[in-house]
């Protein structure tokens, strides 16, 4: 690559794509929260739910209540398990957002780091160019006198 527009072009495509993955990021951070925050109020009202059957046990409880508040129970534990899931797949996506935008930012600097080669590359050949200009006119100057 000889051209530092070129460059600045992929300079350019890179940031746009770490600014997506952080807007990505946010998400899945504020999608984390939620997960948490549901997982929380299910465990909850879980602990509730086996304080207030250890209660009907003490003060006594039919037989077909204590199946319902068995199978209900049941159904909420498989929640709170679906919930620890979807709370995982979040934080496995978080994990991949910031692994994605870590790779992009290292692109962004071996970018950063090619573009001043370049430059510094092209600057060079300008330099011996008038040098060479220079070095011509200086010559000539002397044959004609």
């Amino acid at each position: 690559m000889n051209n530092p527009e070129i460059i600045k072009s992929l300079i350019n495509t890179n940031q746009k794509q770490v600014d997506k993955l952080a807007i990505q990021l946010g998400i899945a951070n504020t999608n984390k929260t939620k997960a948490q925050q549901s997982l929380v109020m299910l465990e909850n009202y879980y602990n509730e739910y086996v304080t207030r059957l250890q209660t009907h046990q003490i003060q006594g409880i039919s037989v077909g209540d204590h199946n319902n508040f068995q199978q209900f129970m049941i159904t909420l534990n498989q929640t709170i398990n679906q919930q620890k899931q979807i709370l995982h797949n979040c934080i496995q996506v978080i994990e991949k957002c910031v692994a994605d935008v870590r790779s992009c930012e290292n692109k962004t600097l071996s970018y950063n780091i090619l573009h001043k080669q370049l430059e510094k590359k092209l600057q060079n050949e300008e330099n011996k160019r008038e040098q060479k200009m220079t070095d011509e006119y200086a010559s000539r100057s002397k044959l004609k006198y």
